[in-house]
């Protein structure tokens, strides 16, 4: 018999002043001890079903937060691929704007629509200017990717969609091109220098990928690989 796993994330709310704990950040032995207290005391509670959450330190995988019953918690059902892939992204983020002050990296931030079930997965904002990334591991309905768009778009300044590296399908008689799922299609960033003249000519835009195995971001269209080491 499978034992049922317990909805996982790595942000947790203090319910008592409202800010955000991060699971991935660094902490010290002492900010270890507060967290374990904070959790035995149920002042730590997951953001979007307000239930209260345990710290796991684990060996071989992500330190994180865990709903301490199963429950109805909207993002129970998050894959292993968006939560790999996310929490890798933060910690690429964190790195690259480490030496830029008033620079903020937040992760799993609600995206304001109650009827969207998708988080932003990471933000790096400041006091003027806020990029979001989303991150998609399968393809959407038209409706539903219209909508997503819409909302974010309406709310940031900038916003990248990135998919996992395994969705990436090369043609195998001829590698200089690939295949584009409908979603990928849909949200190709277009930058001055990408264009499209007719069905007939290739559609350019910038794509990204993202490898957790590997640790890359890829971004296509043209080609750029970044390593995220």
């Amino acid at each position: 018999m499978k034992t049922a796993l317990l909805p996982r994330a790595v942000r947790a709310i203090n319910k008592n002043n409202n800010t955000s704990v991060i699971s991935l950040n660094r902490f010290t032995g002492e900010d270890f001890a507060l967290l374990k207290d904070k959790c035995k005391k149920n002042i730590l509670i997951c953001p979007w079903c307000f239930e209260a959450v345990s710290f796991r330190v684990c060996l071989n995988k992500r330190n994180h937060f865990a709903h301490k019953s199963l429950n109805n918690c909207p993002f129970n059902n998050e894959s292993q691929i968006i939560l790999e892939t996310r929490a890798l992204l933060y910690q690429w983020l964190v790195a690259k704007f480490s030496n830029k002050p008033g620079w903020v990296i937040d992760i799993e931030v609600n995206i304001g629509n109650l009827s969207i079930e998708k988080k932003v997965d990471c933000l790096v904002h400041n006091n003027k200017q806020s990029f979001a990334y989303i991150i998609l591991d399968k393809g959407l309905k038209s409706d539903f990717r219209s909508e997503l768009h819409n909302c974010i778009s309406n709310k940031y300044i900038s916003v990248s969609y990135i998919f996992p590296w395994d969705n990436f399908k090369v043609d195998s008689h001829n590698p200089s091109y690939f295949f584009l799922t409908p979603t990928e299609r849909y949200f190709i960033s277009k930058r001055d220098y990408d264009y499209s003249i007719d069905f007939i000519k290739p559609i350019q835009g910038s794509l990204y990928y993202i490898s957790a195995q590997n640790n890359l971001l890829k971004r296509t269209f043209p080609s750029l690989a970044v390593h995220m080491t």
